[in-house]
């Protein structure tokens, strides 16, 4: 039997600042290597989990059609070929 990690919330500072760079960049929300540095710095998260939480929000978000109407679907398949990669 495999033990599973506890589940952690980022703070509700590292939220809004991760909401904020992705609402202000829906036409382009992969982050370069130094913007996810400077994210996770902001946020006192890894840029591990910035990558993790930016693809999370494009390919398991509640409202989709949202996200899909706003960036297109090339976004969807560039987040899909990220998450293959990991």
């Amino acid at each position: 039997m495999t033990v599973r990690r506890k589940r952690r919330n980022f703070s509700k500072t590292a939220t809004e600042v991760l909401n904020e760079y992705f609402y202000s960049h829906l036409s382009n929300p992969y982050p370069s290597e130094e913007v996810k540095e400077e994210l996770a710095q902001q946020c006192g998260i890894t840029v591990s989990q910035v990558l993790v939480y930016i693809l999370d929000y494009l390919c398991h978000a509640v409202d989709r059609t949202r996200v899909i109407s706003v960036t297109g679907q090339h976004c969807l398949d560039k987040c899909f070929a990220l998450s293959r990669q990991q």
